[in-house]
C-alpha cells in the first residue's frame, strides 16, 4: 500500500498529515494485534483437533459407500464392474499410501461423475464411462480419485469439523449403525455430490492421478483428453456435467497444470498404450451390443 503526503501549505500541513498518519498507524497496530490474537486462538483450536485414525476413516468410508450405493444403485453388469476394478487396482498399486484397501464400483446413473469416499472407496458412474474414449482416460480418472484418498483431502476437512470432533470423543461413535456415523456419512455424501473439495485438493489429485496412471504404464495424456472432453460439455451447458463447474476448479487451468507436469517430467507418449480398442469392446459388451 502506497501512502503519499502532499507538501502544500508548509510545515503545518505536513504536521497535520503526519498526525493523521500516526493515528492510522496506531489503529493499524491495534488491528494487527487483534489479528495475531485471533491467529493464536486459531492455532490453539487447531492443536486441540483429534486426528482421525485409519480405522475411523475406513468406518466413515463404509458408511458413505453404503449411502452412495443406496442413492445411485450399482450398475448391473459384472464384466463392466470387473473391468473398472481391474484398471483401478493397477493404478492403485502405484500409490504411496498402503494403509487402506482401494475398492472400486460402477454406479448406474447418467450423471458424468466420480467420487472418492474416505478409506479408499472409489466410485465412477456409467455416464462417465459413456463419455470417455479410452482406458488411459479411465486410469487417469481413477488415479485422480485415488489421489484424493492418498492425499487425505476429505479427511483433512473432516478433522476440522466440530461435529466430527465431538463424535471422536465418544466411545461408541464408530459402532455399526450409530447415529453419529449416519450423520457424518450424510454430511460427507453431501460434500462429495454437491459441494466438492477446495481447488488446492483438486489440483493435487490431478497431479497424483497423472503420476499413478503413468507409473502404471498408461499414456500421460489421458487426464488432458478427459478434461478436454469435459470442457466441451460444460461449454454446452450439459446438465450431466453441471457438477464439474460447480465443484471443481476451472477446467482450462487444470488442463494447463497437467500439461505442465507432463512437460516437466518429460513423459513420453510413444510406446505407451491407451487401450482404446479394449475399452471400446468393454463398453459395447456392457451395452449389450
Amino acid at each position: 500500500m502506497l501512502l503519499s503526503c502532499a507538501w502544500i501549505g508548509g510545515a503545518s500541513l505536513a504536521r497535520a498529515q503526519f498526525g493523521r498518519l500516526g493515528g492510522i498507524v496506531n489503529r493499524g497496530k491495534a488491528t494487527v494485534d487483534k489479528g495475531l490474537d485471533k491467529a493464536d486462538q486459531g492455532k490453539q483450536i487447531a492443536e486441540t483437533f483429534t486426528p482421525l485414525t485409519t480405522e475411523q476413516e475406513v468406518a466413515m468410508g463404509k458408511e458413505v459407500a453404503a449411502k452412495m450405493i443406496a442413492y445411485f444403485k450399482p450398475f448391473k453388469n459384472d464384466k463392466a464392474q470387473a473391468y473398472v476394478r481391474k484398471v483401478g487396482r493397477a493404478v492403485a498399486l502405484q500409490c504411496e499410501r498402503k494403509d487402506v484397501k482401494y475398492r472400486f464400483a460402477l454406479l448406474d446413473t447418467d450423471d458424468v461423475n466420480a467420487f472418492a469416499a474416505p478409506g479408499g472407496f472409489i466410485f465412477v458412474t456409467r455416464g462417465l464411462l459413456e463419455n470417455i474414449q479410452s482406458e488411459a482416460q479411465l486410469a487417469a480418472i481413477l488415479g485422480h480419485e485415488i489421489g484424493h484418498v492418498s492425499g487425505k483431502h476429505m479427511v483433512k476437512q473432516l478433522e476440522t469439523d466440530k461435529v466430527v470432533q465431538a463424535g471422536l470423543k465418544q466411545a461408541d461413535s464408530f459402532t455399526s449403525g450409530s447415529p453419529y456415523l449416519d450423520q457424518v456419512g450424510r454430511e460427507i455424501l453431501a460434500r462429495l455430490i454437491d459441494r466438492g473439495l477446495d481447488h488446492t485438493a483438486e489440483y493435487d489429485a490431478d497431479q497424483r492421478g497423472a503420476n499413478y496412471a503413468y507409473a502404471a504404464g498408461y499414456r500421460p495424456d489421458g487426464m488432458v483428453a478427459f478434461l478436454t472432453t469435459m470442457r466441451a460439455a460444460v461449454e454446452k451447458a450439459d446438465a450431466k456435467t453441471a457438477w464439474l463447474a460447480r465443484t471443481h476448479p476451472p477446467i482450462q487451468e487444470r488442463i494447463q497444470r497437467v500439461q505442465q507436469l507432463v512437460s516437466d517430467r518429460k513423459w513420453q507418449v510413444e510406446g505407451r498404450p491407451d487401450n482404446f480398442a479394449r475399452y471400446q469392446a468393454t463398453m459395447k459388451a456392457a451395452a449389450g451390443q
